[in-house]
């Protein structure tokens, strides 16, 4: 029970987190500049800031919890439940934005502004990007950042179980990935500062910290807005654009929250779809399994 109430809380949190991105943006793309678009903009830098700390917490409380238990961590494992959480949501975004630019009046004026070549796409998929790249009409520089916090993670956690040569192996990987990201990416620095007092929550006092996140009455209900967060995070600008090309004319403040209504609608829908992370997991476990008896 009590464990449903903290990841409960925690869901409630990314709902609200995911909700104040999307209000920004709305408002930056259909009220224009003024003060309370300014307002609404440290909002969602804000929201991301907790999305750092609530992904370190989450992922170094799982790594820690699963040390204390076995006396290790299976890489391999976390890998897999870091793609069947992050890829399939991702792959339907860009799925989502090649519809946009191909199907939509306002995605075929902006394509002269972005690459939609299939190298595009396909450099996308492996979150290598540029920012002339069709995917970064969707906020996914963050999601690049994730990405290379969980690779550390998993390095760390290696490095830290492994003895001898095999510990050196791992230490100077760690330290490659490490200077990749703060040198190859903006708001590296800040991601791993706000993921790591994330990660410190879960590892000073995990029982305290949980005691505190379950706390709130309206908790229950707000983590329905958890349930599609990841997938609304990712699609919500191409579903703003469309609204408000479709509505131009209308009265502004209309628009803004038929747009914001409209990408929590499309959000949960593809979510049901997309955000199954013990299935997809369950599925490259058995995949992997059936192959392996193929390599040996």
């Amino acid at each position: 029970m009590g464990q449903n109430r903290h990841d409960s809380l925690l869901d409630a949190v990314r709902g609200i987190a995911a909700q104040a991105v999307v209000i920004g943006h709305a408002s930056s793309a259909v009220l224009g500049e003024s003060p309370l678009n300014t307002v609404l903009g440290w909002a969602s830098y804000t929201a991301v800031l907790v999305f750092f700390v609530l992904s370190g917490y989450v992922i170094c409380g799982s790594v820690l919890r699963e040390y204390r238990v076995t006396g290790s961590v299976d890489t391999v494992d976390f890998a897999i439940r870091r793609i069947a959480r992050i890829m399939p949501p991702y792959l339907a975004t860009l799925a989502l934005v090649g519809l946009f630019f191909t199907m939509t009046e306002i995605g075929r004026e902006m394509s002269a502004r972005y690459d939609l070549s299939l190298l595009g796409f396909v450099r996308s998929v492996f979150f290598g990007f540029t920012s002339h790249d069709a995917v970064v009409l969707t906020p996914v520089w963050s999601l690049r950042l994730e990405v290379v916090l969980y690779g550390m993670i998993a390095l760390a956690a290696a490095a830290f179980a492994a003895e001898g040569n095999w510990r050196t192996v791992w230490c100077f990987a760690l330290g490659l990935i490490v200077t990749f990201g703060m040198l190859r990416l903006a708001f590296m620095p800040t991601a791993i500062i706000t993921f790591a007092l994330g990660g410190l929550m879960a590892w000073a006092r995990p029982n305290r910290s949980a005691a505190l996140l379950s706390a709130g009455p309206m908790t229950s209900a707000l983590a329905a807005l958890g349930a599609f967060s990841y997938t609304l995070y990712l699609i919500h600008m191409p579903v703003i654009l469309c609204v408000s090309s479709g509505l131009a004319g209308q009265n502004r403040v209309l628009i803004y929250f038929v747009a914001v209504l409209s990408s929590s609608a499309a959000a949960f829908l593809v979510a049901r779809v997309v955000e199954r992370p013990k299935t997809f997991a369950d599925l490259i476990r058995r995949r992997l399994a059936v192959l392996r008896p193929q390599v040996s």
